[in-house]
């Protein structure tokens, strides 16, 4: 068995997969390259490698198509945003993912953010930097916070994320309210949550966090409606996804004070541009889309698409397969 790695994966789990065949690791953090799906699946034939690992390149029908002798494919992400399944299904290849791989790296961001906005971490760290201590006592009085019980947490999204962060939030007494329809049976046995409509939940909570899929029920939720409805002295969180909230409404907020300020990890491009509107603002706490990025994070998807290789070569369904109705007509090693 060949196998061919395209994606971060940890050490131990590279070790284990050198003992089922040959392996070529090439990591797209050190490659710096996404693969043209069919040059990739050319080479997957030239060189008769029979598993694909992958976390940003594409499965689609131009890879499909020419390699032959691939029968088990594995995406790094929990999303199937960038995997052509029906195509899988067409060509017999079986799909895995990696479902709930960065939830707590992106639940104990959320809580990072919270500490540091509640406690101005980030602002008094940028207010030493740009000599503007002149006073000895200023900061004391202008970065007077708020503690962690202070806090009414909304989490919209009651995903594998949003149900991480409402653990660690109840695990320090933080009051956690919830907006999710689907959702309610997962976290009935925590403490101090309660499920509220959307607009009562912004009305209510003094910090809103996002955490929803990226879809047409989505787009531009969060609008004017909303912001006005949390009120100044509150934050917004998105580690979701920018299409959630509507920018030129959360840039109109944040001027006027409508609320406090905003954490953000997700952007509509990578990287932002330099004369983005957001840049510009004092009161918003901006991350370049380091949410999932965690050394355990790997540990764990290296871990899970192990443990689904071997099932399928036993010829046991694995465990996060993507597409179980090519399980019949499945290519096999």
């Amino acid at each position: 068995m060949n196998s061919l790695v395209l994606a971060p994966f940890s050490t131990k789990g590279l070790d284990s997969l050198s003992k089922l065949g040959f392996v070529a690791y090439e990591p797209w953090t050190e490659s710096k390259l996404i693969h043209d799906p069919q040059l990739l699946g050319q080479r997957i034939a030239r060189e008769n490698f029979n598993v694909l690992i992958v976390e940003a390149d594409f499965l689609f029908y131009e890879l499909f198509k020419e390699a032959k002798n691939l029968y088990f494919a594995a995406l790094c992400r929990s999303s199937l945003n960038q995997v052509e399944l029906d195509q899988a299904i067409k060509h017999g290849i079986t799909i895995v993912h990696t479902p709930n791989r960065n939830a707590q790296a992106v639940a104990e961001l959320v809580l990072g953010v919270i500490f540091s906005l509640l406690r101005h971490i980030h602002s008094s760290n940028i207010f030493i930097k740009r000599g503007e201590w002149e006073v000895p006592t200023d900061p004391y009085i202008r970065f007077k916070g708020r503690e962690i019980s202070s806090v009414k947490l909304g989490i919209v999204g009651l995903g594998n994320i949003g149900t991480k962060v409402a653990a660690l939030a109840n695990k320090l007494g933080v009051e956690v309210s919830v907006y999710d329809p689907y959702a309610k049976a997962k976290i009935v046995k925590m403490d101090n949550v309660k499920f509220m409509d959307l607009d009562d939940l912004f009305a209510e909570c003094n910090i809103v966090t996002l955490h929803l899929a990226d879809n047409e029920q989505t787009l531009n939720m969060i609008q004017d409606k909303q912001l006005s409805l949390l009120g100044p002295e509150s934050f917004l969180i998105n580690t979701s996804s920018p299409s959630i909230v509507n920018e030129d409404h959360l840039y109109n907020a944040l001027v006027n004070g409508t609320i406090a300020g905003a954490a953000i990890d997700v952007h509509d491009s990578h990287p932002i541009p330099s004369n983005s509107k957001l840049i510009q603002l004092e009161n918003t706490l901006l991350t370049p889309h380091i949410g999932g990025s965690s050394f355990e994070t790997i540990d764990r998807y290296s871990s899970m698409v192990l443990k689904d290789l071997r099932l399928f070569l036993k010829g046991k369904m694995p465990k996060n397969i993507a597409n179980p109705e090519v399980w019949p007509s499945r290519r096999t090693p």
